[in-house]
Order: C-alpha cells, then structure tokens, then sequence
C-alpha cells in the first residue's frame, strides 16, 4: 500500500508539470521572441566587453589607471550576464595592472578567481593564461617554486591546445624562474627549447631569450657563449627595433667583457650603454650604466675618471631617489685608492662598504623572514583552499548520493508497484476464471442429470405405455371373435392390431 501511495503521489505531480508544460507551450512563440531578444542583446555585449577588454589591454602598462576602469566596465557588463569569457580575461589583465597599483592580496585574489571562471568556461588556452598570470603572482612574490609549478601547468595546457605563442612565452617564464632558483642545468635546457619555439612562432622573444640565455652562460662562467648570446640578442633587439630592450643586455656584455678582461671594449661599450640610458630618460638604467663605466674606467686604469664616474652615480642615484645601498661603489672607490697607493683611504672607504654590507645583510635577513612568512601565510590559505575544496566535494558525494538512492528507490518502487499491480490483476483474472470454471462444471452437472432424469422417464414411460398397449391388443384380440362389427370397421380394427 506504500509504493502505491508514493506512485500515486508521482503521478500527481507528473500531472500537474504536464500541465504547467502544456501552458507554456502554447506561450512558445511569445517565449521564444523573448530569448532571441536576450541573446541578441547578449552577443552585441559579449562584443563590447570583447572591444573593452582589447582596449584595456593596450593600456596595461602605460595608463593603468585608466585600464582599470575599462577592465571594471568589461567585468560589469561579464556578471550582468554571466560571461565566463569576460570575467576571466578581466582576471587576467587586471592582475597584470602595475603592482604599485594592486596589493599583492588583491592580487592573490584575482588570480585564484581567474582560474575558477577558467575552468568553467572549458578552454585550455584561456585556462593555461590564468595559470601563467598566477605564476607571475608567485614570482612577485617571490615564492618562485610556486611560480614554477603554474608556469608548468601553463606550458602543458598551451602544448595540448597547441597554441605555441603563448607555449613560447610560458617556457621562457619557466626559464627565468629555474635561473632564479640557480638550477642552471633546467634553465639552459628550458631556454634553449623557448629559443627554438620562439624563432618559429614568437619572433618578438627571440631578443629575450638570447638575453637569458647569456646570463645562463654567465653563471656558469662560460663567458665565451655568454658574449655570444648577448651579442646575437643585440642584433635582434636591432632588427624589431627593441633598443629599450638592448640596453640590458648591452650592460651584461659589459659585464661579460670585464671577466674576459676585454677592458677596452668594455669601455667602449660602457660609454654607448650610458649614452643610450640617458637617451631613454630610464633612472635606474642611466644609475646602472654609470655604475658599469666607473668599473670599466678603472679597469682601463682611468682612476680619476673612474672616481669621478662613481660620484656622478652616487648624486644622481640621490637625486632621483633610487634605492641603492652604494655596496660596490665603495668596495670600487676602495679599490682605486688602493691602485692609487692611498692605503689610509682605502681602509676607509672598506669600513664604510663592510658597515653598508652588514646593513644590507641584515635587511636581508629580515626580508627573507618576511618572505618566509609570507610564504606560510600563502601556503596555510593554500591548505585552507584544499579543506574547503575537499568538504564541498564531500558535501556533494553526499548530496548527489543522496539524489541517487532517492531517483533509484522512486525506480524501484515504480517497478514494485507495477509489479504488484499486474500480479493483483493476474490474481483476479485467475479466481474469475476459477468461478467461470466452477459455474461451468455445475451446470454440466445439472445438464447431465436433467438429461439423465429425461431418459429415465423416457424408459419409465416406454415401457408402462408398452404393456399398457399389448394387454390392450390382447383384450382387443380376445373381443374381436365376440363383436359383430361392419366389414369397413372389423379391418380397421384388423389394421391396428397388426400395427
């Protein structure tokens, strides 16, 4: 009687949504003029959002004030209607807004909220874009195994999409990152590979590359391989007319020039490096440069120059207030003197580079313990995220569990009560063709004794109607001599007896 009554409960409702569709239904056409209103407003704002989030990408680096408003617009206009597309390239290229202008948290955020909506929306090279914009959140940070692991999974998803300008970009990121970490084996491999792609499919690297891959060389003290990368990267920031980007690398080759005690083009290089710095208005790049033209200056034995170089820095670094501890410079002027034979100064001027070492030893120190708590701090919200993640996939398993067994006990109970249903109806068939049965046999019963009493009465009456008649014929034979009858009714009589 249960599964009965749970069907019959199902079936009310079942009958109820027939209704509600069959009322919707003969709304259809009203309806569907309604959708294709809404997706046509949809597509022409999932266009916009498209032109804004293009617009905003130019501005990313110039005007990132202004970028930031484009990209709120574009996330807007993304969550009026749920545009997955939107949002997670708003992710993407807000978190690339100078960090001067987003706290690290907003950051750490946007990022993790970039790569839910990702997900979501199911495209591998948007995806590995959000894992390639966390890692450049990590690397900011720097917590670079982190940083390593999301250019990783960046590379891989660019790789199965096989979209191999952004393969190219996530290889030279994960290059630049075993360099840091000094795993300069991972670094030269990975940068050759992003080489190889990125002359094939991302020619604008190719400059970049080259670049690390000289610093690689450097590290590892290869300074012949080392000049050449520099060299062959020059000569592709000329040919794109990246100069900007030059300026770097010819500040390394000045470098590279001094442990192969090529002084004088070292010197010739110094001069066109800090002639390019100031021609690019770059404050920290101009700093540098003169900071590499003392060096070459007093490795060409032009001491005064060299002295006269490194004040130039030391005012110019104050002026435009650049963060500089002046270490080297004094370590450098503490050597000129000693060239000089002025052992008095020298001693000096290495108290004051050893007092300056031991500050920044300490600001170190105390940096690296900031950074290791932050990366405590990131990896505890990291474990917080997993829990969190691990409970909503328990409450699901429990939930969907539950609709399960609930979707199965309403299938079985429907088969139950079908089956009792039919077994009910079996039942009554039988017992009515049971009674069919009995009432059949009954009247073949009273059949066969109504035909048994009719023969019985039949005989009974054949044989007293017998006798009856021949003791009639007897006495009727026996009167016949004695009656005188006509001769017409003495052979009627005749005829009825021999009948």
């Amino acid at each position: 009687m249960q599964y009965i009554y749970l069907m019959n409960r199902i079936y009310i409702i079942l009958f109820f949504v027939l209704i509600l569709y069959t009322n919707g239904f003969c709304q259809t056409p009203q309806i569907d003029s309604i959708i294709n209103l809404l997706n046509k407003n949809k597509k022409q704002d999932t266009t916009r959002v498209a032109s804004l989030i293009a617009l905003a990408s130019q501005l990313v680096n110039s005007k990132s004030d202004t970028s930031e408003i484009i990209l709120n617009e574009a996330k807007n206009i993304s969550d009026k209607f749920h545009y997955l597309k939107g949002q997670t390239e708003y992710c993407i290229y807000m978190s690339a807004i100078n960090s001067e202008k987003i706290s690290s948290q907003r950051i750490d955020s946007i990022t993790r909220q970039g790569i839910q909506y990702a997900k979501k929306y199911g495209d591998k090279v948007l995806l590995g874009r959000t894992f390639n914009q966390r890692g450049n959140y990590f690397k900011l940070i720097s917590n670079h195994d982190s940083a390593v692991f999301y250019y990783l999974n960046a590379k891989n998803l660019f790789e199965e999409a096989k979209n191999y300008t952004k393969f190219t970009v996530a290889i030279t990121n994960l290059s630049n990152e075993y360099f840091v970490l000094k795993n300069y084996e991972k670094a030269k491999a990975t940068g050759e590979q992003a080489l190889q792609y990125a002359k094939l499919y991302n020619q604008s690297l190719v400059c970049n590359v080259l670049g690390k891959l000289g610093n690689i060389a450097l590290e590892q003290h290869d300074y012949k391989q080392a000049e050449q990368y520099y060299k062959q990267s020059i000569e592709e920031g000329i040919k794109i007319n990246n100069l900007y980007s030059n300026l770097g690398i010819m500040s390394n080759l000045v470098v590279c020039y001094s442990y192969e005690k090529k002084y004088t083009k070292m010197l010739e290089l110094a001069n066109k490096t800090y002639a390019l710095a100031v021609e690019f208005e770059s404050p920290e790049n101009i700093q540098y440069a003169l900071k590499s033209l003392a060096s070459a200056q007093y490795f060409n034995e032009q001491y005064e120059k060299a002295k006269a170089t490194i004040q130039q820095e030391l005012n110019y670094s104050i002026d435009n207030k650049i963060s500089n501890d002046f270490h080297e410079e004094y370590i450098l002027l503490a050597d000129i003197a000693i060239a000089q034979h002025d052992f008095s100064a020298a001693d000096s001027l290495r108290t004051i580079a050893d007092s300056i070492q031991q500050i920044y030893v300490n600001d170190e120190i105390r940096n690296n313990t900031m950074d290791l708590e932050a990366k405590y701090e990131t990896q505890k919200k990291q474990a917080q995220i997993v829990a969190l993640e691990k409970q909503k996939q328990a409450r699901n398993f429990w939930i969907y569990g539950l609709l399960f067994v609930l979707i199965t006990g309403s299938i079985i109970g429907f088969f139950i009560y079908r089956f009792l249903n039919q077994k009910k109806i079996i039942t009554e068939q039988q017992l009515k063709r049971q009674l069919q049965e009995k009432e059949l046999e009954a009247t073949k019963i009273i059949l066969k004794v109504q035909e048994e009493e009719r023969v019985r009465m039949a005989k009974d009456l054949h044989d007293g109607l017998g006798s009856m008649l021949s003791g009639i014929k007897l006495n009727l034979s026996a009167m016949k001599g004695n009656v005188i009858l006509q001769q017409q009714d003495a052979a009627y009589l005749q005829n009825l007896l021999n009948s």
